[in-house]
């Protein structure tokens, strides 16, 4: 059984052998409402082929779901050549956004790798499509950009069922990088739904452990840049 079992590990080990080396130039990207597009930059820096496939969807933001996305890529399908570059633009097609606080979309890059000539006639090698899913931040003409006051100036107070709400009164998305509450990380991630808090939006998050009359939060966000904030702190009446 032994003998039986290690070639077909082996198989196993070459058939999901998952390849893309397209590269994005931002792991997220900020639209100037008063420029007419964004762009975002790929490179190919495989040795084979890909054809990419770009589009937009709003899934996850509430406020946008179930209605049309006023954005157009461009080109939305291309090839890229191995050592190729290229560029994504997203166009705002106007009318449907609100303009007095930033919107959230997501950009969608598909890279489906080519079969190499050699590889045509092997049955132990699966290639398979890899996908990109960035935020994109569309920021009305008129609104300046994202600052330490922002984040600095969210405010926090006690809620529900033993949790903790933060609120943003700022026209921004704010984008969270680590949240402390009575000394204990919170796992802040996309499958936790509380990375970002909306504009004029709150976000709720658990409190775990024991803790007195006042519960200690401290906290840092994301930047224009994708850099984190200094941290700041702040006591919740308990």
């Amino acid at each position: 059984m032994k003998n039986l079992l290690y070639p077909l590990f082996i198989l196993l080990l070459s058939t999901f052998n998952a390849q893309a080396s397209i590269k994005l130039s931002s792991n997220r990207l900020i639209y100037d409402g008063a420029k007419p597009e964004v762009t975002l930059s790929l490179i190919n820096d495989d040795t084979r082929a890909f054809l990419v496939q770009a589009w937009a969807d709003v899934k996850g933001n509430p406020l946008l779901e179930g209605k049309p996305i006023p954005f157009m890529i461009t080109p939305p399908l291309f090839q890229m050549e191995p050592g190729a570059e290229n560029v994504v633009q997203l166009v705002y097609l106007g009318g449907a956004l609100p303009t007095d606080r930033e919107s959230l979309l997501w950009l969608n890059i598909k890279s489906i790798p080519s079969i190499k000539e050699s590889e045509e006639k092997s049955t132990s090698k699966m290639l398979l499509a890899v996908s990109n899913r960035i935020k994109v931040f569309y920021r009305p003409a008129g609104l300046k950009a994202l600052t330490g006051s922002v984040i600095e100036n969210l405010k926090w107070k006690k809620g529900d069922n033993n949790t903790v709400v933060v609120t943003n009164a700022s026209p921004f998305y704010v984008v969270m990088n680590k949240v402390l509450i009575n000394g204990n990380a919170v796992t802040v991630s996309i499958d936790q739904n509380n990375t970002v808090v909306p504009p004029f939006g709150d976000k709720t998050f658990s409190v775990t452990g024991s803790h007195g009359a006042t519960l200690p939060v401290t906290w840092s966000a994301l930047n224009d840049y994708s850099l984190p904030s200094k941290d700041y702190s702040a006591k919740v009446a308990w």
